[in-house]
């Protein structure tokens, strides 16, 4: 869908949309074909679909709302090859951008990313920064799915500093439990997190039960790999 979504932007007529709008339109067609490439992991063909993107927008109305969006798709796929320094130069970008077309809710979803990435490289101490400050500025409403990861990413990154109280009260806090409940997988990750917080309080027998409990409920889902860890 992606691809004809492209291919339609490229056959607009110019006398319908003009040149500006046309070309801000096949940036966003294009820029959804590099993310689907992408997410398909065929990465040759979305470095170059995001090359045509950029070069659309230069062609465009210069909307900075569509920018900020070309920078977050282009970091992702940037992530996706493993060069994090300008992933997160890109996010900084997108990130000011938003803010300063009033996007308060795309800014915390930019920052929440940022600290995505940073769990997911052990940078637990700045993670912590960002993931708070986007939920902050995240409207739940328009993304409950991301305000839910990034409530279990940040307790994560307390659990990982060592903050085991303050992890446990905003385990509490955050309700995820019940948000989560039907969600076996998501409640077996959250098992898991309390079973660390339990083992770094020192209650060790509670700790122990709530191992084997994610422990075995990953062997349950077929998770081999999580119940070693485990």
């Amino acid at each position: 869908m992606a691809y004809w979504a492209k291919q339609t932007a490229e056959s607009l007529p110019d006398a319908t949309y003009g040149l500006k709008r046309k070309a801000d339109i096949r940036a966003r067609a294009w820029v959804e074909f590099a993310n689907a490439c992408r997410v398909g992991d065929n990465l040759r063909h979305a470095g170059f679909a995001l090359e045509v993107a950029f070069e659309r927008y230069q062609q465009g109305t210069g909307n900075p709302l569509l920018l900020a969006q070309l920078c977050e798709f282009k970091a992702s796929y940037l992530k996706d090859i493993n060069q994090f320094a300008a992933t997160f130069d890109l996010l900084d970008e997108a990130e000011r951008l938003y803010r300063q077309v009033g996007e308060t809710h795309l800014a915390g979803r930019v920052l929440i990313g940022r600290g995505l990435n940073q769990v997911e490289n052990g940078m637990y101490s700045v993670a912590r920064s960002h993931l708070a400050n986007g939920l902050d500025c995240l409207d739940p409403r328009r993304d409950p799915e991301l305000q839910m990861a990034a409530q279990q990413n940040l307790i994560l990154s307390l659990v990982e500093e060592g903050e085991f109280r303050e992890a446990g009260a905003l385990l509490l806090a955050s309700g995820l439990r019940q948000k989560r409940a039907e969600s076996p997988l998501w409640l077996l990750r959250l098992r898991w997190i309390e079973a660390m917080i339990q083992a770094g309080l020192g209650n060790d027998e509670t700790a122990e039960r709530a191992f084997e409990d994610a422990r075995s409920g990953f062997f349950d889902q077929n998770l081999g790999i999580n119940a070693a860890r485990v």
